[in-house]
């Protein structure tokens, strides 16, 4: 795992580098499989004649999936296809309607894994879920969402779970059940109108604790921490796991970044909404209440305070990484910007940049990836609709 990480990490800091150009030359497919995709695929332990199969034919479809990946010893004599990748270009964006054809083709060739990248970013589906594509999307990452050890710590750990060993170790349904159990107790508990945040206030009125469910809502926001992203390891694996330069104890324990339960110290509650970013339904419903500032975001805990944030230019190349207040401002470079669009950041670029929409070009960097704050502007205002209906 030493060198594996050590290599992704190597893969992702040329891309970082790549993309922070000047002028950024588009990348075909091919191009971008072969410089970032597939190294990737090979740090993770897919390598080998029987392993890797290349435009895979899908018979029923006359389609083909980029790749599909088989493990040789997972099943004795009978080798079945584990894992199906569908890669996209560089520049070019992940849709649904691409998520949907991958899934197509793996139910016809009874693939249960699935992954979708442009190397930029990376969905991870198991195909057996129901009913619909929400369901069986049980991972989302932005490759790029890191700038130190232990943020690509956490990282790497999430990506590991694409491997080679992860996907056929029985500690992989484990997982899928915490993460799924995960977002089903967050689901409930964070929409106001639910029939468990309902009762929870009947039980408390009846011993005399007046709240709402807006506030119970808040409540669960607040105390609620990160979302479950780690496959639960042994204790034996744990220690095996720990990385050489964060050093490892006599008695054979992991660090805390590797422990088999998921942290609830750090509250990461803009992640607990499990909205997906690109899901049709949520864009424009509430185009005419723009009266929303960022202060708004952070105090109802859609972006909560400290978030890093980055503006996303021409070609998708970052051009700031910043990071948001307490008080909804964007600290950048040692200032605090009171807005997204303000003159005076604009004026600090070269050439000075006279104006843009923030909302559009501000990205926040959360676990489950780089959400447009627009985006969690939408989330915000349909909290607040809710809201309005329950009351």
């Amino acid at each position: 795992m030493h060198d594996a990480r050590d290599s992704i990490r190597r893969t992702l800091s040329e891309l970082k580098t790549f993309l922070a150009q000047e002028s950024v030359p588009r990348l075909s497919e091919a191009d971008t499989k072969a410089y970032f995709i597939e190294p990737i695929l090979a740090a993770l332990g897919w390598v080998g004649i029987g392993v890797v199969r290349r435009e895979y034919y899908v018979r029923n479809s006359q389609e083909f999936i980029d790749y599909v990946l088989f493990d040789p010893d997972s099943h004795g004599s009978q080798v079945r296809p584990v894992l199906a990748i569908e890669a996209k270009a560089l520049q070019t964006e992940l849709t649904e309607k691409n998520a949907a054809q991958l899934i197509q083709y793996c139910a016809v060739e009874g693939i249960e894994w699935a992954a979708l990248t442009n190397a930029r970013e990376l969905q991870l589906f198991n195909t057996f879920l129901r009913p619909d594509l929400a369901a069986k999307r049980v991972m989302r990452l932005d490759l790029l969402a890191f700038n130190s050890d232990e943020e690509f710590e956490v990282l790497f750990e999430q990506l590991w779970q694409l491997s080679r060993e992860s996907i056929k170790s029985p500690s992989i349904r484990d997982w899928l059940h915490q993460v799924r159990l995960d977002k089903a107790v967050r689901d409930a508990v964070l929409n106001p109108s639910s029939p468990v945040v309902k009762l929870l206030e009947q039980e408390l009125a009846a011993v005399d604790i007046r709240t709402s469910p807006q506030e119970l809502v808040q409540w669960f926001r607040t105390h609620l921490g990160t979302p479950v992203t780690r496959v639960p390891r042994r204790p034996q694996e744990a220690a095996a796991h720990v990385s050489p330069r964060y050093g490892s104890t006599d008695s054979g324990s992991a660090t805390d970044h590797t422990r088999s339960t998921p942290s609830l110290s750090s509250a990461s509650v803009g992640a607990l909404w499990h909205i997906p970013a690109s899901s049709p339904q949520n864009k424009g419903r509430y185009k005419h209440s723009y009266g929303v500032h960022l202060s708004d975001l952070v105090k109802s805990g859609v972006l909560p305070a400290g978030t890093p944030v980055i503006l996303v230019g021409p070609r998708n190349k970052d051009l700031a990484h910043a990071e948001v207040s307490q008080d909804g401002h964007i600290i950048w470079g040692g200032k605090r910007y009171r807005s997204l669009s303000d003159r005076a950041f604009c004026a600090a670029f070269s050439p000075p940049r006279v104006s843009f929409n923030g909302w559009k070009h501000w990205y926040a960097v959360l676990p489950r990836g780089r959400v447009q704050l627009a985006e969690l502007r939408e989330e915000y205002l349909r909290a607040v609709a809710d809201q309005k209906n329950v009351g």
